[in-house]
């Protein structure tokens, strides 16, 4: 287990899973990661993002929206991409691409949206 402060300051639990149906998994106040991704600083970053977009909108309408809405779910994750890919460039890591997220965004998060209108959100 790990710890990382949302808001820099609110402890949030990291858990090292062997199996998950994703890289990474952030049930409103703790975050699961695949053990694969132990060391993707932004990967960290992007579930970590999720966390404070939740106590932001407090977190049982967060839930909601996001299980219910597909626009919800789309703009948070789509934030939460643009941050992963921003920490990656600017720390020289491992490169999250554009199309890289629009391909996740596409496959896994049932939006409804086809690839080329996910890639115009990206501009």
């Amino acid at each position: 287990m790990k710890l990382l402060f949302a808001f820099g300051w609110l402890p949030v639990p990291v858990f090292y899973v062997k199996h998950l149906f994703a890289g990474g998994f952030t049930p409103l106040v703790m975050i699961f990661i695949k053990d694969k991704y132990r060391t993707d600083e932004g990967l960290h970053r992007h579930e970590l993002y999720h966390v404070e977009q939740a106590y932001k909108l407090l977190l049982v309408p967060f839930a909601l929206l996001y299980l219910f809405s597909v626009k919800f779910r789309f703009k948070v994750e789509l934030a939460a991409y643009r941050v992963q890919m921003l920490y990656l460039s600017s720390n020289g890591g491992p490169s999250l691409s554009r199309e890289q997220a629009v391909s996740f965004l596409y496959r896994d998060y049932g939006l409804h949206m086809t690839e080329a209108d996910i890639r115009e959100e990206f501009v």
